[in-house]
């Protein structure tokens, strides 16, 4: 009987501790992973990125999303919060990783954004990216659709914005964006990396963080 108690005790454990183990080694492989890659880092520029907050901050918060990854749809909210409160300490940087199995519609989506920016600036990417991601998708709208629903919702011109998307002039822009993600390990989205700008000392997570995992990270930087 107490042999049987304590191979219960011992299953309890060990199914405590192996998912720990491997989130633990999950962690240090990503980390390795993008040690080893770092070189592949683009930094952050104020002339070609879309910068949410000040474009001075100390700390970025580089996203690298799709717009149709309900974990980015979530974590956007917390980010525009974490920026907001933030009093120029921290900004929001948002770069494209339309996933393979989301392609070609993602893609087609990241490239409006990039056509959005391209017509009315920064504040035309950031009101369409915005309006992407809260159009509503549970009916499965074509591309077009998404694309239509959001311009009106951005208050762009959306025959101008689908003319742009026709050209295909910015498709390298999210290409490399997306090559850049891969390279520094990324397997899904959202990726993140957190950066001080000044020392160039960075951190990277993988997944949705919680808006105190968020502040959590960016206080570790400013305080540099």
């Amino acid at each position: 009987m107490k042999s049987k108690l304590l191979d219960k005790n011992s299953d309890k454990i060990w199914r405590k501790i192996i998912p720990l183990a491997l989130g633990i080694l999950l962690a240090a492989h990503n980390g390795n992973t993008f040690a080893q890659n770092e070189k592949n880092f683009r930094p952050v520029s104020i002339n070609s990125d879309h910068i949410y907050g000040s474009e001075f901050a100390p700390v970025s918060i580089i996203l690298y999303s799709d717009f149709d990854c309900p974990y980015c749809r979530n974590l956007r909210t917390s980010l525009k919060r974490l920026v907001n409160e933030s009093d120029g300490k921290v900004n929001w940087v948002f770069r494209h990783f339309p996933l393979d199995g989301n392609i070609p519609d993602t893609q087609i989506q990241a490239e409006a954004t990039e056509c959005a920016a391209k017509i009315s600036g920064n504040d035309g990417f950031w009101a369409l990216a915005n309006a992407l991601f809260i159009t509503p998708r549970r009916t499965k709208p074509s591309t077009q659709t998404i694309i239509s629903r959001a311009a009106k919702m951005a208050q762009l011109n959306e025959a101008v914005l689908n003319k742009c998307i026709k050209m295909g002039k910015l498709v390298n822009n999210v290409s490399e964006d997306k090559l850049e993600a891969k390279a520094l390990g990324f397997s899904g989205t959202p990726g993140l990396v957190f950066i001080h700008n000044k020392s160039g000392k960075k951190e990277i997570k993988q997944g949705a963080l919680s808006l105190t995992q968020l502040r959590q990270q960016t206080q570790a930087l400013y305080k540099l």
